[in-house]
């Protein structure tokens, strides 16, 4: 597009290329002019999209639920190894991660929206954010959504959400944002809409065609292994988070948000065409129940968790080396000589030892803090650290 002038009809080595949207090439295409053809240009679209990702689920989290919530989101996303690494690699999937979550953080916040104008403009947001999905990666941008709200109808067995979408409003703000370029680049391009459409969206999902054939359960061990260490509570935090919306009158947007992505593993699990990237817009939804469930459940129960502790703890650190040093540290604390014992019949410690027990419970406390709004952290350091 830099070189050639055209930003309407994205080419590859001097060809047409129809494959996808160019939302992403002109936002690429943009940073080489302002900034030079570097890969540092490259990246900074996926790295500002990763980036106002993992901001949008910690303000969606703040306002559904609780800061505390929110901020656990936000940790969580921006820890998960699959998250990250996608982050910095060039591919269309987290701008349409980015423009996927906006569109369903905004139709929730307006279903919490207690003004009509609020509520208005959240349902206008979503139509745009839509649009933008589509300019990202195509008609996916619509689906994921649109079987988001198809499945909280079902759930609910209510279709009232249906009346508060805006129609006319959303479709004419969708409209202006998405199509001229699909109006432009058919009249430019006659092929194009037969390829885009057919080739791209329907031959791909159907058959398989593009040779990227896996078996069924290929995004399992992706999910699982992408969210680590947080897949460990990622059952419980699921279950709570069905369970606490269980014949709730009012929105349901922890049920929304497991729905949509249910969906969109099992949407890619049934594709005949699959890659790695596909499911990362099921990821920031899973993070904000598993956030929800972090600052809920009592800091006892996190860190005593025997398969967190069993399966990060011994696996990663070794049994074996933990027993080691257990052995060394009683060893040398048998050889130090006694310093006797204080008025209340304890052993005397050493200020060296104090210090270190102290920093080592501080950030621990600290940590736990997290989870329950910083006052179990502040009463645990206050007791541990030695002043």
């Amino acid at each position: 597009m830099v070189a050639s002038g055209d930003w309407v009809t994205p080419h590859l080595n001097g060809l047409k290329y129809f494959e996808k949207p160019p939302l992403q090439y002109w936002a690429t295409a943009a940073a080489f002019k302002l900034f030079g053809e570097n890969e540092t240009s490259a990246r900074l679209y996926v790295g500002l999209c990763g980036l106002a990702t993992i901001l949008l689920i910690g303000f969606a989290g703040m306002r559904l639920m609780n800061p505390e919530a929110g901020l656990a989101a936000m940790l969580v996303l921006v820890s998960s190894p699959y998250f990250l690494a996608l982050g910095g690699i060039v591919t269309l999937d987290m701008g349409l991660t980015l423009w996927t979550t906006a569109t369903v953080c905004s139709l929730l916040l307006a279903e919490n929206a207690a003004e009509p104008r609020a509520r208005r403009r959240w349902m206008l947001a979503a139509w745009a954010a839509m649009a933008l999905a589509v300019l990202s990666k195509g008609l996916i941008g619509i689906v994921f959504p649109a079987a988001a709200i198809f499945l909280y109808c079902v759930m609910r067995r209510d279709l009232a959400i249906l009346r508060r979408l805006e129609w006319l409003r959303g479709a004419l703000v969708f409209l202006a944002l998405a199509a001229p370029w699909f109006v432009l680049v058919s009249l430019a391009n006659p092929e194009f809409a037969r390829f885009f459409f057919i080739h791209e969206h329907f031959q791909r999902f159907l058959t398989q065609s593009h040779r990227r054939v896996e078996p069924a359960w290929y995004f399992v061990p992706v999910l699982a292994v992408g969210f680590l260490p947080w897949v460990f509570a990622l059952p419980s935090a699921i279950a709570q988070a069905w369970r606490s919306e269980a014949g709730a009158r009012g929105p349901q947007p922890l049920r929304l948000l497991l729905a949509y992505s249910a969906f969109v593993v099992v949407f890619f699990s049934a594709s005949g065409s699959k890659l790695p990237a596909y499911i990362l817009p099921a990821f920031p939804p899973l993070a904000l129940a598993i956030g929800r469930y972090l600052a809920q459940a009592p800091p006892r129960r996190l860190m005593d968790a025997p398969r967190l502790r069993g399966c990060v703890g011994n696996r990663f650190r070794g049994r074996a080396s933990a027993r080691r040093l257990e052995r060394g540290r009683h060893g040398a604390a048998a050889r130090r000589p006694s310093l006797g014992r204080d008025r209340g019949g304890r052993p005397r410690e050493r200020a060296h030892d104090r210090l270190h027990r102290g920093r080592l419970r501080a950030p621990l406390a600290a940590a736990i803090g997290l989870h329950r709004g910083g006052e179990d952290a502040a009463a645990a350091q206050a007791h541990d650290t030695p002043l």
